[in-house]
């Protein structure tokens, strides 16, 4: 049976290595927006056709954001975003793909959990490596240009394969 980002347990931003915390916000163009955040408070992902639903999710996106911090929020967003192969949280995923705790990720593998955002599917390091290994690499590009990482740094990762778990031992 399938996990659900609502029976996951919390993970501390303490416990998550800062590199995700950097690739998620390299990947993303804008900060965490709070309407992911809010729209996975509510219900998930089953009512997004419903206009009153999206008025009620609009007036409580301010209050979110006059209540939390943008530091709460990207930690409620790392333990719920979700990953492919019913995966939910950074947690499950430093685990899933690479077999680690998240707070012992390195800059490649943030990364591509980062870009793997997006599209989990798509960018699936198992079914598209050559797709997740390119959205990788645009993030660690992002993270550099932003200047969260050195170019040495930048070339270092890039330069390292995928990593992840065959699919047989996960």
């Amino acid at each position: 049976m399938p996990l659900s980002p609502y029976s996951i347990a919390v993970v501390p931003a303490r416990e998550i290595a800062q590199e995700v915390a950097v690739a998620i916000k390299a990947a993303e163009r804008e900060t965490i927006r709070p309407f992911e955040v809010t729209r996975s408070l509510l219900c998930g992902r089953q009512r997004l056709g419903n206009l009153r639903y999206a008025l009620d999710q609009y007036r409580l996106v301010w209050r979110i954001r006059w209540r939390f911090t943008k530091d709460q929020l990207l930690t409620v967003y790392l333990n719920r975003v979700y990953f492919g192969d019913d995966t939910f949280g950074v947690a499950d995923a430093a685990r899933h793909f690479f077999g680690k705790k998240p707070k012992d990720l390195n800059v490649a593998e943030a990364a591509l959990l980062a870009g793997m955002t997006r599209a989990p599917a798509r960018f699936s390091p198992y079914k598209y490596p050559d797709a997740a290994l390119r959205r990788r690499n645009e993030v660690i590009e992002a993270m550099r240009l932003q200047g969260a990482i050195s170019a040495e740094e930048a070339s270092k990762a890039e330069a390292t394969p995928l990593g992840v778990l065959p699919q047989a031992t996960r």
